[in-house]
């Protein structure tokens, strides 16, 4: 009987043990947590810490405080001028001065972005004008393009602009050769009657 019951016992746990083994084990992995806003705040703020070599939230501090000054009118164009030249032009020199051309291409490109943008502006500048906050937006707009973490130049050079260039690249080719060798001709043609005559030189002799 002792020896059935240790049979029966012996089954029993058996039979329990891959349920129960297989529950435990469950019940014990980790819980996968899921990130915060503060967590992922952070991580921003230390990728742009990585790639600005300053602290990342001094980064975002300024940010803030450069949409808060154009939201109240504060020296609106000094700040749009700060964040969309001054900053990217010294980031721009930095690039130019490391052997790595992951930025140059970056700031390249933004700078691309930034001089449609403005052609784009003088164009239509009396319809940017009638738009609330445009300031507001175009500095928004402008800290996208080029912050690290977002890379918006990216984006719009290459769903936007790169393939129009490349549809249109040859026509553009021909209209500015074209263009350049008018300008040469006029240029030859000036200097040329521009001379006075050699018979009338040799005569004043």
């Amino acid at each position: 009987m002792a020896g059935m019951e240790n049979v029966i016992k012996e089954g029993n746990y058996g039979n329990e043990s891959p349920g129960k083994a297989g529950f435990d084990n469950n019940f014990n992995e980790p819980l996968t947590t899921h990130k915060t806003l503060l967590d992922k705040f952070n991580d921003q703020c230390d990728y742009l810490g990585e790639k600005c070599g300053i602290n990342g939230k001094i980064v975002l501090g300024l940010i803030i405080v450069c949409l808060i000054l154009v939201i109240f009118n504060i020296g609106q164009q000094i700040v749009a001028n700060i964040v969309g030249i001054v900053y990217p032009a010294y980031w721009s020199i930095k690039a130019l001065e490391t052997r790595t051309l992951e930025d140059d291409k970056q700031w390249l490109t933004y700078w691309v972005v930034f001089a449609i943008l403005i052609l784009l502006e003088s164009i239509f500048i009396s319809f940017f004008n009638f738009i609330p906050f445009y300031i507001f937006f175009k500095l928004i707009f402008l800290i996208w393009l080029f912050l690290p973490n977002t890379r918006g130049a990216y984006f719009i050079y290459d769903k936007i602009i790169r393939r129009c260039f490349k549809q249109y690249e040859h026509q553009i080719d021909e209209s500015s050769a074209g263009i350049s060798e008018k300008l040469k001709t006029n240029y030859d043609n000036d200097l040329y009657y521009s001379q006075p005559p050699k018979n009338s030189m040799v005569n004043g002799v």
